[in-house]
């Protein structure tokens, strides 16, 4: 399964040494407030302008939408549709959900989490986003 990962230029060449080792979902106050360690946020959707969740250049993180990485997943491995891990792993009603959804320009559908650590070998592509665009907007 081919799916992609964005990210900033710093972090891509941390990425390329070690993979990708930090990730997390981090809930909604109405949820809570969790944080969970450990996820990995990958995506269906190739195009650098349908990230809107990424363009907070605030931040440590600055914005990851410099780089899309295509990661190439081994037949096999664990990977599940955000929406459905919501539910069922983090018990997100479906307001909740919605608002988390909504919160990221999204309805979730192209989202999957990934648990662990993705090493370097599974990426299978490095692509730098050619032109600005500002808060989802080319």
């Amino acid at each position: 399964m081919k799916l992609y990962h964005f990210t900033n230029r710093e972090c891509a060449r941390r990425i390329a040494q070690e993979g990708i080792t930090h990730g997390g979902v981090y809930l909604p106050y109405s949820a809570g407030s969790r944080v969970f360690r450990g996820f990995l946020w990958l995506t269906d959707d190739p195009r650098f302008e349908a990230q809107h969740w990424a363009t907070n250049l605030s931040g440590k993180c600055g914005d990851r939408t410099q780089v899309r990485l295509t990661i190439e997943l081994p037949e096999g491995t664990k990977i599940k549709p955000w929406n459905t891990i919501a539910r069922t792993l983090f018990l997100l009603s479906p307001t909740d959900l919605c608002a988390f959804n909504l919160a990221g320009h999204s309805d979730g559908s192209h989202w999957y989490l990934y648990r662990g650590v993705i090493p370097a070998s599974w990426i299978i592509e490095k692509t730098e986003r050619t032109k600005e665009y500002v808060h989802g907007k080319s």
